[in-house]
């Protein structure tokens, strides 16, 4: 070895004993190609000579370092062929990037060390040449071009005693391919150059569109507009399509590309760039390849450097009308790569990722949802067949609905209900009926999948991110904002924003108005799968930690809603030392409004997972929403679960707090009989635990029922009874809600001027207080007073205060009652038409909310008729009477 001509150019083959044959091949190739070869290893020269002779060669850069690897020999690396890529790898790191003369040789699908070589990269980075498989002979060809390439640089600037070896390495004059030549005619070595584009062959691999593509109006307008009524505009156009897996992304490109692929005369190019896992990526090299060969650059003339394969796919492309289709791609710099040159062409990206860096080079994004449910139905037509679906619509859309509208699942559907013509629809929505079964039920044996579309982007996650997924997956309700995903998963606020953003970038969660987030349903399933495969997930902890985030957002919304009622709540007394979240108390009635589905949600979870003081916590917690928006049916369902999680817990003061609750919610559907079974087992067990704040609750509710049943000197007892409790507790406010209740007794007894007196009298505590809600709601007493007591000129001043104030607070089931009596007295008034217009403002919010008021009144409108007219209200004197 040491008598060889170093400065002649030489290859050096590394490689072990298990890869003999392999390597004489390899080394066949190249002597054949008129290609110097050193092909030494300890096995078969021992001795140490060949280290210097390999130092020297690379330190005159004259030598290209072939580093060959399989499976067996990787598996038993000796520790001298280390030192050779250890060797190669210091010196490539003192050589410029651009000049790659180390080349890893895989003989077969093997992994290649991760070795440093400098500039950022290693081994395992740098292109490599696969001599196996289909592509052998191609890569061989590049492979022998390559190294002469190599040398013929190297050596070109170098002065040599050798020239006549050195010379057959030099550049050959350029040629031209004309479409006429044949391919293997390109001549000794040097570039390719290309005629006109006229000259070149057009590339046609874009695949078909989906037979069953169904809709995406919105979506296709969109990707149209990008490129407008006129031609693209230079430089290119470059598209991304963003969505989960299973939503249609690749059905929708293909839609929106077969549509405008005559106006790129120069071809279509695709490739499927699997970035949905690390594992199974493209590299950009392979793409790089398959794209010049389509574009019929001879294998032998392909380099193997990515960068110089990128540069001579721009060259190629450059100033072409081609389009480019990249599938599921992974990152914007595997994306970059494969940009064509610039020019008119339109490249189409779809992913699953948001990538973001896109942007900067002039990427248009386009977000994909699931289907509307009439698209998601006529897409299930398609595939089940249209005769099946209309026979059964309700089931078809139960079956969509359960899907979630995401076309992978529908499609699945469609596809086991087509070749079973005696399955009803109603049996295909059966088995997705169960949770636990539904993603198992989405799959074909052997081909589509929803779970496997799942699992490869959950694959692909990091495995903090992925522990947020599954973590998020037992937050109760249908969203989540940035403060309870972090409490649920014990996390501070920034790294869980930044977990959020990587699950949003993976699409596996959607981020809507107002910085929430949830996962589409069928990912949350799969999310909760995972939870309960790892072990490393504690669902215990995750659902208590929910839980008393809503616990305690909902109890400071509910101080901010009636500031001055009595909780049993332990939370509340720490949540009264803290400034309130609200600006006014029907900004935090609206909260708990729209929070609503999540605060049932995790009462449910709370019942189910046996955390039985934070269920009738939430439910006293849901008070004040109740009282003034009526949600009826959730009242009373949410507050069966309080009494039973009162029971359960062994606290009779708070089972005494949940039938009075649940026996209000009677007493305004004028379920009398019910109401008074509630208020009367409240009593008692509020008696029993010696509670008196819970007992004068159950007086107070008990005299209104009875109320309600015209009983009202009845009622006046129980009042008075409730009021001395008050009294004797130090409760002002509590008196004042009594002495109001006594009013109201007195004017249904008939005693005007002792109600008005009462009223007057609640009036001035609540003001002084203060208590808006409750003032207006004395306000509204004591005009309806005025009314009975033939004083309706007094009754419009009051009403309209408590109207404005009821109005601020957002009490819509208070204002339809105020809305009656200013109806009434219109009537009194002999104002019809001003009697009819509250009449019909009062309808809207009774049939709203589903009151048993609502009845009454369109027998009243009936009654008026159509003849009244319905002047515009003028302004009315605000003013009362004491």
């Amino acid at each position: 070895m040491g008598g060889q001509d170093r400065s002649a150019g030489h290859v050096f083959i590394s490689y072990r004993r298990q890869d003999l044959a392999n390597a004489e091949g390899l080394h066949s190739l190249l002597e054949d190609a008129g290609i110097r070869v050193w092909r030494d290893t300890a096995d078969l020269w021992p001795g140490d000579d060949w280290r210097l002779e390999i130092r020297r060669a690379i330190s005159d850069g004259t030598l290209v370092f072939l580093a060959c690897f399989s499976t067996a020999s990787i598996t038993h690396t000796p520790s001298w062929q280390i030192e050779e890529l250890n060797l190669a790898a210091e010196q490539m790191r003192l050589r410029p990037p651009q000049e790659p003369w180390l080349i890893p040789v895989r003989f077969d699908d093997c992994e290649i060390p991760d070795i440093d070589v400098g500039a950022g990269r290693t081994l395992r980075s740098i292109h490599y040449c696969n001599m196996f498989g289909d592509e052998a002979d191609n890569e061989a060809a590049r492979l022998v071009a390559t190294v002469q390439r190599i040398l013929g640089r190297l050596l070109g600037s170098r002065a040599t005693p050798n020239p006549a070896p050195v010379s057959r390495f030099q550049r050959a004059k350029p040629i031209r391919w004309t479409g006429s030549q044949p391919l293997g005619d390109a001549g000794e070595g040097g570039d390719v150059h290309f005629g006109s584009p006229a000259e070149m062959p057009v590339p046609s691999q874009l695949l078909p569109t989906p037979a069953n593509f169904t809709d995406r109006a919105r979506e296709l307008a969109v990707l149209r507009g990008i490129l407008g009524n006129g031609e693209p505009e230079r430089p290119l156009t470059l598209a991304v399509i963003v969505g989960v897996g299973g939503v249609g992304k690749t059905s929708l490109a293909l839609r929106w590309l077969h549509e405008v692929r005559r106006r790129y005369p120069d071809g279509q190019l695709y490739a499927d760039l699997g970035g949905h896992l690390p594992s199974t990526t493209a590299r950009p090299g392979d793409v790089l390849g398959r794209f010049l060969r389509a574009l019929a650059i001879p294998p032998e003339r392909i380099p193997l450097s990515l960068d110089e394969m990128a540069a001579l796919y721009r060259s190629v492309t450059d100033g072409r009308r081609l389009v480019v289709m990249l599938d599921d791609a992974a990152s914007a710099a595997q994306v970059r790569t494969l940009l064509p040159g610039p020019g008119p062409s339109l490249v189409a990206v779809t992913t699953r990722w948001r990538i973001a860096g896109l942007a900067i080079d002039g990427a248009h994004f386009t977000e994909l949802r699931p289907l509307e449910e009439a698209d998601a139905v006529e897409l299930l037509g398609r595939v089940a067949g249209p005769a099946r679906i209309q026979a059964e619509p309700l089931a078809a859309l139960h079956v969509v609905r359960l899907c979630g509208g995401l076309p992978l699942a529908v499609c699945v559907s469609g596809a086991r209900l087509a070749p079973r013509p005696s399955w009803p629809v109603e049996q295909m929505a059966g088995e997705l009926a169960s949770e636990r079964d539904r993603l198992g039920a989405l799959s074909l044996t052997g081909d589509l999948s929803v779970r496997a579309a799942f699992d490869v982007s959950y694959q692909g996650l990091p495995a903090e991110v992925a522990r947020m997924y599954r973590q998020l997956s037992l937050v109760p309700g249908y969203g989540f904002g940035l403060d309870l995903a972090a409490a649920a998963s014990a996390t501070d606020l920034a790294t869980t924003s930044r977990l959020l953003d990587a699950l949003t970038g993976a699409s596996l969660l959607e981020e809507t108005a107002g910085g929430w987030f949830r996962f589409h349903d069928l990912v949350r399933l799969h999310a909760r799968e995972q939870a309960d495969i790892e072990t490393d997930t504690d669902q215990g902890a995750v659902i208590a930690r929910s839980v008393q985030w809503y616990l305690q957002a909902a109890v400071a919304a509910d101080l901010a809603v009636i500031p001055g009622r009595w909780q049993l709540g332990s939370l509340y007394e720490h949540a009264r030392q803290l400034p309130s979240a609200y600006e006014s108390p029907a900004e935090a009635l609206n909260w708990l409004d729209q929070t609503l589905p999540g605060l049932l949600a995790a009462l449910g979870t709370a019942r189910d997972y046996g955390l039985h003081e934070q269920a009738w916590q939430l439910c006293e917690a849901m008070w004040g929403l109740f009282l003034y928006r009526k949600h009826f049916r959730d009242w009373i369902d949410a507050t069966q679960v309080g009494v039973a999680a009162a029971q359960a817990s062994g606290d009779r003061r708070a089972e005494a707090r949940m039938r009075d609750q649940l026996g209000f919610a009677y007493l305004n559907l004028n379920r009398y009989t019910d109401a008074t079974d509630q208020f009367t087992q409240a009593m008692e067990l509020a008696q029993q635990a010696g509670h008196r704040l819970g007992e004068a609750a159950a007086l107070a509710n008990l005299g209104l029922t009875l109320l309600g049943l015209r009983r009202p000197d009845e009622a006046l007892g129980q009042f008075e009874m409730a009021r001395t409790i008050h009294w004797d507790l130090g409760r002002s406010r509590g008196v004042a809600l009594m002495t109001r209740h006594i009013g109201e007794a007195h004017r249904d007894a008939g005693r005007y001027l002792q109600a008005i007196d009462a009223l007057a009298e609640a009036r001035h505590v609540f003001a002084a207080l203060p208590d808006a809600y409750n003032e207006a709601r004395t306000k509204t007493s004591l005009a309806q007073t005025y009314l009975l007591a033939g004083r309706p000129a007094d009754a419009p001043g009051p009403l309209n205060q408590a109207l404005a104030t009821l109005t601020s607070l957002g009490a819509r089931y208070k204002q339809a009652d105020v809305h009656v009596s200013l109806a009434d007295a219109a009537g009194q008034l002999a104002d019809p038409g001003r009697e009819r217009l509250h009449l019909e403002q009062a309808l809207a919010i009774y049939a709203e909310v589903g009151a048993p008021e609502e009845g009454q009144i369109r027998q009243r409108l009936d009654a008026l008729g159509l003849e009244a007219e319905f002047p515009a209200m003028p302004s009315e004197d605000n003013t009362a009477p004491p």
